[in-house]
């Protein structure tokens, strides 16, 4: 996906929640899942920035959504893997929640960060 098909997609699911006041995080949080499962983690931040600027007072909502996002998202669904290995991680590491909502704002950073917690919960999986 081109940076210009990022950046529309993302307009337009801010734009639908400006549309819909009965759904205000939905199209958002769907997009963020879509850019979490995709293992596109720049675009996953670019959208929760958008958001944040566009809809300032769903923002810490929104935000402590992302840890779940890249739970199964990014971590199970993309880098595939196991739930038990990721439990067994989690356990090891509560950390890695803050991790995710101090970095996301960062772009470059975020996607870094969540490569290295990637590569760290694989190390829990049984060979």
């Amino acid at each position: 996906m081109t940076d210009a098909e990022i950046l529309a997609r993302i307009t337009l699911a801010v734009n639908q929640q400006d549309a819909d006041p009965a759904a205000p995080t939905g199209p958002i949080r769907a997009l963020m899942t879509t850019f979490a499962e995709g293992g596109d983690l720049a675009a996953l931040s670019l959208c929760y920035l958008a958001h944040r600027r566009a809809h300032p007072r769903a923002a810490r909502y929104v935000l402590s959504k992302i840890p779940e996002k890249i739970y199964t998202g990014y971590l199970h669904r993309h880098q595939a893997i196991s739930l038990p290995a990721l439990a067994h991680w989690a356990v090891d590491h509560p950390e890695w929640r803050d991790l995710v909502t101090s970095t996301v704002s960062n772009p470059a950073m975020f996607a870094t960060s969540m490569a290295a917690t990637a590569a760290q919960a694989k190390s829990f999986e049984k060979e």
